[in-house]
């Protein structure tokens, strides 16, 4: 019974887990492989129809793996859709049945918690619940958590400790981390008034962020271009950006 790959923003991605136990309930087994087929095509709303379906016959039967993975996949299929809301529901109720029933491997329930805060502009409860998450044994749930760390400290204007999460992106997996880590600096140069540094930056993530497909964290490297264009004293350079960043918004209708 597999999740789902985590796609949120800021973004990111990890691969699946498989938990299993000494039986399956067809209907749950079912309800998550149709779910991470249609989750996979892209069709997100039939995919929160499906891994809903499973969550509720993962509490029908009882099986705290299954609410684990029914409940991450339901949240991620949510946050995908920026249904924020849902999303931190859900993963509120999986993270409170699993404690009831002494289930402690949640700390990815709390990276997916940490994005819908942060979408949230709750800074202060996202940056909690990323420390929690990078408490994960599994090395891209800490990556993405620390990610996370950096982007609420970045909104905090928290310097150590997004200098911090730099640091420790840089040491980290390369391939994995590149996005990431080219975000958190083009953050950092932005607070420090580093204009030329920050549009580099900025320009290489939003081919990155484009290539990889992630349209939402696209438009967010857009807005860092703009950013970085406006502080320079290029502002129909920065007005050009802004109108490219419309544009994909129209057509994808989601929010940065």
């Amino acid at each position: 019974m597999k999740r789902a790959a985590l796609l949120i923003v800021p973004f990111f991605l990890f691969g699946c887990s498989h938990s299993s136990g000494p039986w399956e309930d067809s209907d749950y087994v079912n309800d998550m492989e149709v779910g991470r087929t249609v989750f996979e095509n892209g069709r997100l709303a039939q995919a929160e129809f499906k891994y809903d379906s499973a969550f509720q016959r993962a509490f029908l039967i009882d099986d705290e793996g299954s609410i684990h993975d029914a409940g991450f996949n339901l949240a991620t299929s949510q946050l995908r859709q920026n249904h924020v809301t849902q999303a931190l529901k859900t993963v509120d109720k999986a993270i409170d049945a699993l404690k009831t029933r002494h289930y402690h491997h949640i700390e990815d329930l709390y990276l997916i918690k940490t994005a819908a805060l942060y979408r949230q502009k709750d800074y202060q409860e996202s940056l909690r619940a990323a420390k929690i998450a990078q408490k994960s044994s599994d090395k891209p749930t800490q990556e993405e958590a620390i990610a996370f760390e950096g982007y609420n400290a970045a909104a905090l204007k928290d310097d150590t400790h997004l200098l911090n999460a730099i640091h420790r992106l840089s040491k980290a997996e390369k391939k994995r981390n590149q996005a990431n880590l080219m975000e958190l600096q083009t953050l950092y140069a932005l607070s420090h008034q580093q204009w030329s540094q920050a549009l580099t930056l900025a320009q290489n993530l939003t081919r990155y962020r484009q290539v990889s497909g992630d349209y939402i964290a696209m438009r967010r490297a857009l807005e860092l271009q703009a950013k970085a264009f406006s502080g320079n004293g290029q502002s129909q350079e920065a007005d050009r950006v802004r109108q490219q960043i419309k544009d994909s918004q129209d057509r994808d209708e989601k929010p940065l």
